[in-house]
This record gives structure tokens, C-alpha cells and sequence, in this order.
């Protein structure tokens, strides 16, 4: 019998896929505060933990963008 093991891109640990498995391919475009051009890009089979972490990052970006995209509101 074959056995395959499996690591984790993010922090190369192997790990169980019966403890969850991911594969991300994402590439996010940004700008810092200089208006500079910047790419993060996920791409990649990862743990469950660490595709949560990364998850959890892409949502924080997701809601940094709504938040500074809401047009202000008069009072």
C-alpha cells in the first residue's frame, strides 16, 4: 500500500488530511502608502490551521477595502 504524505506550504509541517485540507490560489492586488504597486498571492496545498490564518488575512484585507470604500455619511 502507497502512502502519501502531505505538507503544508505555509509552515512546511507535514500534516493528516483527515484534519482538513486546503489548496488557495489567490492573488490580491494593493497599494501601500506611497501608492506603489504590491501583489500578495496565496498559492498552494495548506494545513487547516494555516489555511484558516490565511483565510482570516484575506477577510481582513476584504473588510479594510469596504471600510475605507464607504462613502462617509452625513450628519
Amino acid at each position: 500500500m502507497i502512502k502519501q504524505h502531505y505538507f503544508c506550504d505555509a509552515d512546511g509541517k507535514e500534516f493528516n488530511p483527515e484534519e482538513g485540507i486546503s489548496t488557495i490560489a489567490a492573488m490580491i492586488p494593493k497599494m501601500n502608502v506611497k501608492l506603489e504597486k504590491q501583489r500578495l498571492s496565496f498559492e498552494g496545498n495548506y494545513c487547516g490551521s494555516c489555511s484558516e490564518l490565511i483565510l482570516n488575512f484575506i477577510a481582513t484585507l476584504k473588510n479594510e477595502l469596504t471600510t475605507t470604500n464607504t462613502p462617509p455619511v452625513a450628519k
